[in-house]
């Protein structure tokens, strides 16, 4: 099969999954540039709620000083189900904020979707709007990179 990427193709084996990651890194307003990324994987039979619930553990433990700054339970928007959270880490002079989007969408093949917009904390102010920006206008097609 061939994978064709932004700016490249590679031929790979019969039945691999395409688990890409794409990040998007935004023009720099202060002394970090933004960004944000997309990932997907395949998600027949996903709890949501656990997902999430496991997400934030796993940062709990990773992460000095995480702090949740807000979430959104998971709602449905007609078959699609999603939830967001914005949590901030690390030392005083270094915070980081990061927003997260939880999308399961079921057709035409049950996909996780998460959109993650970084920044620094004291300049997420002027990042967050672009992050929202572009979440809004994010639509699964059921495109396959893979041929």
């Amino acid at each position: 099969m061939k994978f064709q990427g932004s700016g490249f193709a590679v031929t790979v084996p019969e039945r691999t999954l395409d688990a890409s990651a794409y990040t998007f890194v935004l023009a720099d307003l202060g002394g970090f540039p933004p960004n944000l990324t997309v990932r997907f994987e395949a998600a027949e039979d996903l709890n949501l709620e656990q997902r999430v619930a496991a997400v934030l553990d796993d940062y709990r433990r990773a992460l000095e000083n995480l702090t949740v700054i807000g979430s959104v339970p998971v709602r449905a928007r007609g078959e699609w189900r999603y939830a967001t959270h914005v949590v901030e880490w690390g030392g005083a002079s270094s915070r980081i904020r990061q927003k997260q989007l939880f999308l399961w969408v079921p057709n035409p093949a049950p996909t996780l979707y998460v959109l993650t917009g970084t920044d620094l904390a004291e300049d997420f102010s002027r990042s967050e709007p672009v992050f929202d920006e572009i979440i809004r206008s994010f639509e699964p097609n059921g495109v396959n990179a893979l041929r």
